[in-house]
């Protein structure tokens, strides 16, 4: 059996993530991303990770000029943590 479209389920972050990465696997192959207009997107942690620009730029090949031109990302340096069993914790994104 072949596929021939392809239906992705909720139009937050991994439902268009999923969709980018099938696409450039298979670029002729239909898909379509079903998202509800009444939720919102709420588009957080995406960048807390670095694995996302790899994934992106390595695996799925989107060229990196094109995406910082068209999706004009912002640079997150670190994240500072407001809570636990420490007054902060300040976690950059460095090897440690």
């Amino acid at each position: 059996m072949q596929v021939r479209s392809l239906l992705i389920l909720g139009g937050g972050s991994a439902g268009f993530l999923s969709a980018i990465t099938i696409k450039s696997k298979h670029p002729h192959l239909p898909i379509t991303v079903l998202r509800s207009k009444e939720i919102g997107i709420i588009g957080v942690g995406e960048g807390t990770v670095q694995s996302l620009p790899f994934h992106l730029h390595g695996y799925a090949g989107i060229d990196i000029a094109r995406f910082y031109r068209e999706a004009q990302p912002t640079w997150k340096l670190g994240i500072w943590f407001d809570w636990g069993s420490r007054p902060y914790f300040h976690y950059t994104f460095t090897h440690q």
